[in-house]
């Protein structure tokens, strides 16, 4: 119905690019704007439309200062009474914001109240959707007709008015093109657009996530790195994002004495040359149940709920970074929580689902429905803990960390507690923190072996600062591939070793030395199996006492006298102080470094004898010949030089040359990349499908994410031509479709859902398995169901006692399975497994239900 795109730069009238409703800038009393480079700005004032007659929904590219109380954004109706505020957005219609990763809807009880999405200071495209049409003026950044409710600060970059509401879809292209209009203006409102990268991550959780664990305790040169290079962070209720510095803003509590896991998350970092931005919202004693108070639960009001209040300080940071030009590229979650809901029975049986809900609405909030979330599962000493609420939030924890793919989790139970045993202390939170850092970045010289039980610190490796000792760490099996749990230590010490319950050790390498430690004597009392395995650490299959001049890092291989015993080397480092060349730039090739560069010389004579003195006969000047090649230049005696040679005879340098044929393909229609390709992707009554696979193909390009809330899946650097489209998602099919590129691109597709199989015998159910990583359904991967021998029935059931199947190309399987009524004897359950390339990641013990088919992930 109209469109304002605030591009003049001057005046005082703004043109509806698509009707009759110009903005009269002088229209309202005291209208307080000024032009800027980005659009209309105002301080108290507000910018009003003329009336516009059918009014349902109003988009625009807008922000209002940080924590703006009161006014308006969006006034509409007869007084302009009617509105968004911006601390409040109303429950008088449907709204939804965009920035960052994409459009979601706003997060806000029903009054309204607590939307801080609204007032975090950033850009931001609005989606206002009105519960009846407006026939009259329209207030932007404040009240129409009035001189009420004006916010401080108002900006706006770009308007529209519509007739009807928008679709999913249309809000995403909407905001496709705020992001480019933004960007052209040199502001941003997505980390994808900004011309400076960074990770965002949050920190949220209980006391352990906001720490207690005390500065005095870390070593000299931890707490002189105070201030880790390129890491930033907003603490609770700080709502302001500046660099870290230890003992000053890590910590809200207890900031001059106490930290948390973010000082190993930026150490890390800094190690990295990772800029690092980092929300942390952590509070203790809080659940994540809604007992009636101090709770993370989504269903409480949000005016009082944590979980609204970290999105508020994550929301801040995201509008901190953007209006800096540094993109908020969110890492993930990082969740230490759940020792308040293990102190109860009721709310550690809740703690699986709750998890879940939580994680879902955080990834609907953030705008990414495959956001990491990495779960720190609680140690079990606390003494307040109950015993079968422990039990379950340390197990809902460790297995809703291990099948949702873009979550993991880790383990603590070796991070070492301080005395009430319930937080970590120094060795213990840095521990922690690295832990986070490399699950969600990896660590150096990864070697892509995967984590035993989640505990990936171990596996990957805390960093190296300058003056610590390298480690060595390996991985303690049986000869059969089991992690050896029977070696214990409560220390690390410069000679020893610690094996943990996953068979993970780590020995300490003093001063760049090789040294032959022996575990014999850190053995726990009264362990089973092993009682004197001695190790030693050899390079090539030969102990040395000293890593040498010769050798600077080699598969290091350790030899246990126990025959049943095998040692896989994850990571080595020898740490090396000489200064002589050699030890900077390698050992000699030949005799000597001399020798080394007589023979370079040596080649380089060599190749300059075999350029012969006719190379460029022919050619009075090169740079004209290329020019005439490249069609920027018609120099004669250039093209006649190429004409005198017996492939160019007829060469036409205003056809034939480069940019000739460039504008023939362009004129064609082939164009060149990059393109920005929007797949929305429904089910068969228009509805968006959320978390589908899509991935698009072109000879050897290869494409692929996932449909977020909107089921929109974007991708930013296509080229033109014809793209085969594959999409997948666990209960629907898609038949596949080519989608041909020419410039930015929107197309739809249409997902089927599946029908539900009926089994061949009505005693049987169809027990159901999809399987897909990172978002790719996979193929071949191994299901068998195992009956218990406890369970008795007919032929039938005995018939099914043991079967298996794999998956097929869309990554679905299928078994018939006897439904548990049907036994006469024993629980009637079966332990189902799914393996992969010889990993079984995940096993459950299941009864199936009376049903004709069913899902396995969904049974308990």
């Amino acid at each position: 119905m109209a469109e304002w795109h605030f591009g003049e730069g001057s005046g005082t009238s703004v043109a509806d690019e698509v009707g009759a409703h110009d903005i009269d800038l002088d229209t309202p009393t005291d209208p307080g704007y000024t032009w800027t480079t980005k659009g209309v700005e105002t301080e108290d004032g507000v910018v009003q439309t003329p009336s516009i007659t059918g009014v349902r929904t109003v988009a625009m590219l807008c922000r209002v200062a940080k924590d703006e109380p009161s006014g308006f954004i969006l006034s509409y109706g007869g007084s302009g009474g009617n509105g968004i505020l911006a601390s409040d957005a109303g429950p008088t219609g449907t709204v939804h914001t965009a920035s960052s990763r994409g459009v979601v809807p706003i997060y806000a009880r029903a009054s309204g109240q607590s939307a801080y999405r609204l007032n975090r200071g950033g850009w931001y495209v609005l989606f206002a959707e009105l519960a009846t049409a407006s026939n009259t003026k329209l207030g932007l950044g404040g009240r129409h007709s009035a001189t009420t409710s004006r916010c401080s600060e108002f900006g706006v970059a770009w308007a529209a008015a519509f007739s009807d509401v928008l679709t999913d879809a249309e809000r995403q292209r909407i905001y496709l093109m705020a992001r480019k209009l933004s960007a052209s203006r040199s502001f941003y409102i997505d980390y994808r657009d900004c011309p400076t990268p960074a990770k965002l991550v949050a920190v949220w959780g209980q006391s352990n996530a906001e720490g207690r664990a005390k500065i005095a305790n870390l070593s000299a040169s931890d707490q002189a790195n105070a201030s880790p290079a390129g890491v930033y962070v907003s603490s609770r209720n700080t709502l302001t994002t500046a660099p870290l510095v230890m003992g000053t803003n890590n910590q809200t509590d207890a900031p001059s004495t106490d930290f948390g896991p973010e000082m190993g998350m930026a150490w890390m970092a800094e190690d990295d040359s990772v800029s690092l931005y980092l929300s942390k919202y952590a509070i203790g004693a809080t659940y994540l149940a809604d007992p009636g108070s101090t709770s993370w639960s989504i269903d409480r009001d949000p005016a009082s709920s944590y979980f609204n209040l970290a999105l508020r300080n994550l929301w801040t940071v995201e509008a901190d970074m953007l209006n800096a030009g540094v993109g908020p590229d969110l890492a993930g979650v990082c969740w230490m929580q759940g020792e308040q809901d293990a102190t109860s029975a009721t709310y550690g049986a809740e703690y699986g689902e709750n998890l879940k809900v939580f994680v879902d609405k955080c990834r609907e909030q953030v705008g990414d429905a495959t956001a990491k979330f990495c779960v720190a599962r609680i140690r079990a000493e606390d003494p307040t803990f109950n015993e079968d609420g422990v039990a379950s939030v340390r197990r809902y924890q460790e297995v809703i960390g291990s099948v949702d793919p873009n979550m993991s989790w880790i383990d603590t139970d070796e991070m070492t507690l301080k005395v009430d045993d319930v937080h970590y202390d120094a060795d213990g939170m840095k521990l922690l923190g690295e832990a986070f850092y490399a699950d969600l970045f990896g660590a150096p010289d990864d070697d892509d072996s995967s984590s035993v039980g989640g505990f990936s610190p171990m596996i990957h490796g805390p960093r190296l600062k300058p003056g610590q000792l390298p480690r060595l760490y390996y991985q303690v099996t049986t000869s059969g591939g089991s992690p050896k749990t029977d070696l214990l230590h409560t220390g690390v010490t410069s000679t020893g070793h610690r094996t943990y319950t996953n068979g993970v050790a780590s020995a300490v390498v003093p001063g760049g030395a090789v040294v032959a430690g022996s575990i014999t004597s850190n053995h726990a009392t009264g362990s089973v199996g092993v009682v004197n395995a001695a190790a030693g650490l050899y390079f090539n299959d030969a102990a040395v006492g000293a890593a040498s001049d010769s050798v600077d890092e080699a598969e290091a291989v350790i030899v246990l006298s126990d025959s049943d015993l095998v040692v896989w080397p994850i990571r080595h480092v020898v740490d090396k102080k000489t200064s002589a060349v050699a030890d900077v730039i390698g050992a000699p090739a030949g005799d000597s470094i001399a020798a080394d560069i007589a023979a370079v010389k040596t080649d380089t004579g060599n190749l300059v004898s075999r350029i012969t003195s006719t190379l460029f006969d022919g050619i009075t000047s090169m740079a004209s010949l290329l020019g005439v090649l490249a069609g920027k230049s018609t120099d004669a005696t250039a093209l006649a030089e190429i004409n005198a040679t017996d492939g160019g005879a007829t060469y036409d340098n205003t056809a034939e040359s480069l940019e000739a044929l460039g504008e023939l393909i362009e004129s064609n229609g082939a164009g060149v990349g990059p393109k920005t390709v929007e797949i929305t992707v429904t089910d068969s009554d228009d509805d968006p499908i959320v978390g589908a696979a899509v991935r698009i193909t072109l000879d050897s390009e290869n494409y692929a994410t996932t449909t977020g809330s909107d089921g929109v899946a974007t991708f930013n650097v296509v080229n033109d031509g014809n793209w085969t489209v594959v999409i997948t998602k666990q209960d629907y099919s898609f038949s596949g479709a080519t989608l041909t590129v020419s410039g930015d691109t929107t197309e739809a597709y249409e997902m089927t859902a599946n029908t539900p199989p009926t089994p061949s015998d009505p005693t049987l159910c169809v027990a159901r398995v999809y399987f897909a990583l990172n978002g790719t359904p996979v193929e071949g991967a191994s299901v068998t169901a195992s009956l218990g021998v406890d369970s008795a029935a007919d032929s039938m059931i005995l018939s099914k006692s043991k079967t298996s199947t794999t998956t097929d190309v869309s990554g679905y399987a299928q078994l018939e399975l006897v439904r548990q009524e049907n036994f006469t004897t024993g629980t009637g359950k079966y332990e189902i497994k799914l393996l992969h390339n010889g990993i079984t990641h995940w096993s459950k013990t299941v009864a199936m239900p009376n049903a004709s088919s069913a899902w396995i992930e969904d049974l308990s």
